[in-house]
């Protein structure tokens, strides 16, 4: 995980966001902040896209991460949801 961070609650300055930018294409990492308990994440396209439109983005605890660890929840979470419903068909199927 990158060190690099924007400040939670406190307007980034756009040089900050460039450099930040700049990081994450070099670098291949994503932006990732939590806000209200969802995760969200963005690649290098889609954030410089969705900042340029709304300036809310860059009020954020930005990080920048590794895709592939939100490529690793995304299948744990396929597992976890695949297993609990084939336990509840296997409790349908005894009933």
């Amino acid at each position: 995980m990158s060190s690099f961070v924007i400040e939670n609650n406190s307007t980034a300055e756009l040089s900050d966001l460039k450099i930040l930018y700049s990081k994450a294409v070099n670098e291949n990492l994503w932006f990732y902040t939590r806000i209200n308990s969802i995760d969200i994440w963005m690649s290098p396209k889609e954030f410089g896209e969705k900042y340029l439109r709304n300036s809310f983005w860059n009020k954020q605890g930005w990080i920048l991460r590794n895709p592939k660890e939100r490529i690793h929840e995304i299948k744990f979470t396929i597992k976890t949801l695949s297993d609990e419903v084939e336990s509840i068909e296997r409790e349908l199927r005894t009933n």
